[in-house]
């Protein structure tokens, strides 16, 4: 309790002043962009919907059970480019107006290798589950009985997963799968604000570590049709967070915290044809956990992450060609997850800031395409996903041996 009374007065003496301000940082980490979406180009251009499937090495982190029906040994990797346009308030010609900053980030962004039996496969993965960079500035912004000072704002956020699975296949038509998963974080945010008395600042700084546990079910009811069901628990990170007063003096006030969503996943394939397969997922994404930094408590407890449930669908043809040539496409629904003001109508000078910097978000909607060429022992696929925040662009490939 000493911590949280030290960093309640820290933080209120640097933000307040007599103008309304809003909670520190959860400005720049309201609009962080997770890479939840499942791994591998071929994933990407079906919309995302792929765990009913699981049939490649990307199994490993998507539904670790499908491990248990490749046979072959396998080597994966896939490389992403991903372009965010972050939306936030600013204030112009008297009146307050979305504005948008733009940043992207390219990586390799998965790696996987398969042993595979008879009746069982283990792999190891690495895959990065966030890795957003954003900065904007905003303009001093009045509202009744006060104001919010000038700002400028920025958030660089990694986390990398190093995961060992294993799946078993109990009979014909059923497997199991089970990943540990090691997660490494390095996340800097900022928030500087231009006051009467001078600049003065939070900084929310994390190098930390956390393990996990991955499961997953795949249930083939016959050729044609599979039923798949995924649960990924999200690690618990902790920040340390620094105030800069007008002064220049730097503090370190308290610890945070940076719990990542749990996922709670479905998802069916069914091979209509030969060439033709669809599938579709519903992801549930615990994104309400991003609510349980200290600062969040302290300050104001109106403001929400919102848990929401994905839901993709997609499918591919293949064409039997010499070599064999696979087209894709798919469609799924991002649901509004950013921070945003969720009491009842302000009374007060927090709370009316807090209405205005933090608006409830809308849903996106995601298209995407792909295509991709299958050789006796590899596989390279393409695929892209396009909505009006996040471009997605990926390029992978597999060798079984």
């Amino acid at each position: 309790m000493m911590i949280r009374r030290n960093l309640s007065v820290a933080l209120l003496t640097l933000l307040a002043s007599g103008a309304a301000q809003s909670i520190g940082n959860f400005e720049p980490n309201a609009g962080l962009q997770f890479n939840f979406s499942n791994p591998g180009a071929r994933s990407l251009g079906m919309g995302g919907a792929y765990l009913g499937f699981s049939d490649d090495a990307t199994a490993a982190y998507t539904n670790p059970a499908g491990l248990a029906w490749l046979g072959t040994n396998e080597i994966f990797v896939e490389g992403r480019h991903t372009a965010f346009d972050t939306p936030f308030v600013n204030f112009a010609n008297n009146s307050t107006f979305s504005d948008s900053s733009s940043a992207g980030v390219t990586s390799p962004s998965y790696f996987a290798a398969v042993y595979s039996g008879e009746d069982w496969s283990m792999a190891f993965y690495r895959n990065e589950e966030l890795n957003f960079e954003n900065e904007f500035a905003k303009d001093e912004i009045p509202i009744a009985g006060g104001r919010v000072f000038a700002s400028a704002h920025t958030v660089d956020a990694k986390i990398e997963n190093f995961g060992g699975s294993a799946a078993y296949k109990i009979n014909d038509q059923l497997s199991l799968g089970l990943s540990l998963v090691y997660s490494k974080l390095d996340f800097v945010t900022s928030s500087v604000r231009l006051r009467d008395e001078g600049v003065g600042g939070l900084f929310e700084v994390g190098d930390d570590e956390a393990w996990s546990a991955n499961l997953g079910v795949l249930y083939k009811w016959d050729a044609r049709w599979s039923l798949g069901a995924a649960y990924r628990h999200g690690g618990n990170f902790d920040l340390d967070v620094f105030v800069i007063n007008p002064a220049g003096d730097i503090r370190r006030v308290g610890s945070g915290a940076f719990d990542v969503p749990h996922q709670y996943a479905v998802g069916v394939a069914f091979k209509a044809t030969d060439q033709l397969a669809v599938g579709f997922d519903a992801h549930l994404v615990q994104y309400s956990r991003l609510g349980n930094d200290p600062l969040a408590s302290l300050l104001n407890n109106q403001n929400e992450f919102e848990t929401g449930i994905e839901y993709r669908f997609g499918g591919e043809y293949l064409f039997d060609t010499a070599v064999p040539f696979t087209l894709r496409a798919g469609v799924w629904r991002d649901p509004a997850h950013a921070y945003k003001y969720a009491g009842p109508t302000p009374q007060d000078l927090e709370s009316l800031a807090d209405s205005v910097l933090f608006p409830e978000g809308d849903d996106e909607i995601h298209y995407s395409v792909g295509f991709g060429f299958a050789f006796d022992r590899a596989q390279i696929d393409f695929g892209a996903d396009f909505s009006d925040l996040v471009d997605t662009v990926s390029v992978s490939g597999g060798l079984r041996f």
